[in-house]
């Protein structure tokens, strides 16, 4: 790909670049929910349904990012360098968390009948019901200590997140900083200068009465309408002393881009520029590189 194609590239990927990102932090974010929901629900000792087991996944997962995230800033690991590029403080806190509603629940389930559990075969019903037997009414699970202290860990740590809470950390924003304390203000501002660049410097057009838009034109083709614009007197002076050019490839470019016959066309250099004119059957001319169609202008003089 030449330069001039990826000035035009890039302006576009720039712009949407940071729905790029949003899209990349979501899918991470989803990632992360899962998996670490998922070690939340192995804490779990009691039968779930597959759809009760995979809300809880979602629902813990959720909470661990929360809680990581309001955490992370307090943690001293992972903050320098490719660590904080892919998140490791914010993975590192997650999983803490994680581990630690695994055991809140653990602790929780111990408490819990296995009813459903039960059902699946004769032999662990009666191993069960003989256990709950055991425990007397079910009233009395509230007074058992490990379903308070399993409440209360979860109960702790979920309000000390929620108090410590200041946002999401933001990837897009953490990128920019790790390529050079970037921010997303420098990058909308590099943004409009490649906007207003891309066509280049046209200056003064002069006599040039160009036909349509301008504001579009590659780096080359910007030059090429410059310099003509800047020799124009001397160019129509000397224009039947011009060697003619034959490029049978790019005059029908030419006339594909502009819907008019070519008649003629010619050769030319300026400061090092090729340029070739196109003298159309309507007597407008357009402008080309060897390779690039240009404009279409109105002869004057």
């Amino acid at each position: 790909m030449g330069l001039e194609n990826i000035l035009v590239v890039l302006p576009d990927l720039l712009r949407n670049l940071p729905q790029i990102v949003q899209t990349i932090q979501i899918i991470v974010y989803i990632g992360l929910i899962l998996c670490f929901g998922s070690i939340v629900v192995i804490g779990y000792r009691s039968y779930l349904p597959w759809w009760l087991s995979f809300l809880g996944r979602l629902g813990f997962g959720f909470l661990c990012l929360l809680c990581g995230s309001a955490i992370s800033p307090f943690i001293p690991l992972f903050k320098e360098g490719i660590f904080s590029f892919f998140w490791l403080d914010l993975i590192f806190t997650m999983l803490v968390f994680s581990i630690i509603f695994a055991i809140g629940l653990f602790l929780i389930s111990l408490t819990v009948p296995q009813r459903s559990q039960i059902l699946q075969t004769i032999k662990m019903l009666q191993e069960k019901l003989s256990k709950m037997k055991q425990r007397g009414p079910s009233e009395s699970r509230f007074r058992d200590p490990r379903l308070f202290f399993g409440v209360l860990i979860i109960a702790t740590v979920v309000g000390f997140s929620l108090i410590n809470f200041r946002g999401f950390p933001d990837l897009g924003s953490k990128m920019l900083m790790g390529i050079g304390n970037v921010t997303p203000d420098d990058i909308n501002n590099m943004i409009a200068e490649i906007c207003e660049g891309q066509g280049g410097d046209l200056g003064d057009l002069g006599d040039l009465n160009i036909i349509g838009d301008i504001s579009s034109l590659s780096p080359e083709c910007a030059n090429i309408v410059s310099k003509v614009s800047q020799n124009y007197n001397r160019i129509m002076q000397n224009l039947q002393n011009y060697p003619s050019y034959q490029n049978e490839a790019l005059k029908q470019l030419i006339e594909q881009r502009s819907g008019k016959t070519v008649l003629l066309m010619r050769r030319t250099e300026i400061e090092g520029q090729t340029i070739i004119g196109a003298l159309m059957m309507d007597g407008t001319a357009c402008l080309a590189s060897t390779t690039e169609f240009c404009v279409c202008a109105q002869l004057q003089g």
